[in-house]
């Protein structure tokens, strides 16, 4: 169980990374268009050894080298799971289903949107297992989404009790081929909702509010990596 001094540095750091009600920080990936970087030779596999550290010669060729994807690429979507008690399971609301998962939203040069089964991911959870997967999805890119997301419960006298959740999510995209990770970002929102009769008890309030400021976050994810895909490919 987490105690409530941990609780409170959570809060504190998301808090930092918000300010206001939302923020989102993108890896700068403005360079691959550039000439130079154009010029650098295909990195085509990876050089990466799940048992042994990179080798000199292989960090070399990997930051000398370029990624390149295919004209129409096949994304797999892994949502990690968020549980501080062993609770591991996935909800989706039609919501994130119709605009996360729907290809439409992703832009002319993404082909499919295929969504990885926890069951297909080895643990403990590695870049490489991840990897492994999205292989057997037959993925050209993963994209991992990795959420932390903290609620809290306010009692009112004269009215309905209110929960915030905040949310923030990491977001990685994985050439599969290569085991390089060209795209990155953290994606931070806030809600604030207000107990209906729909909520049995105020965790269930409180999860809702958390559900919800993830929702948010989720929405972006599309957005941020359609322009990423869209400059680069």
């Amino acid at each position: 169980m987490i105690t409530n001094f941990i609780k409170s540095i959570f809060l504190i750091s998301i808090l930092s990374l918000i300010g206001c009600a939302s923020s989102q920080k993108s890896k700068d990936y403005e360079y691959m268009s550039s000439q130079e970087y154009q010029k650098k030779p295909n990195l085509t596999q990876s050089l990466l050894n799940a048992n042994e550290p990179l080798s000199e010669d292989a960090v070399q060729k990997i930051l000398s080298s370029k990624i390149t994807f295919p004209k129409k690429i096949n994304i797999a979507i892994v949502k990690l799971s968020d549980s501080y008690e062993g609770i591991d399971y996935q909800t989706i609301s039609q919501e994130v289903s119709e605009k996360l998962y729907d290809k439409s939203n992703w832009g002319e040069k993404v082909q499919s949107i295929i969504p990885m089964p926890q069951v297909m991911i080895a643990k403990p959870i590695t870049l490489t297992s991840l990897r492994q997967a999205a292989v057997l999805l037959q993925a050209d890119a993963l994209l991992i989404i990795k959420p932390a997301s903290y609620g809290d419960w306010k009692f009112q006298w004269f009215d309905s009790e209110k929960a915030k959740g905040i949310t923030s999510l990491e977001v990685l995209l994985l050439d599969t081929r290569t085991n390089v990770v060209p795209f990155t970002s953290v994606v931070t929102e806030t809600a604030e909702i207000t107990k209906d009769n729909t909520d049995y008890n105020n965790y269930e309030l409180m999860n809702r509010a958390k559900l919800v400021s993830e929702t948010k976050a989720l929405l972006q994810v599309a957005p941020l990596v359609q322009k990423f895909i869209s400059r680069v490919l």
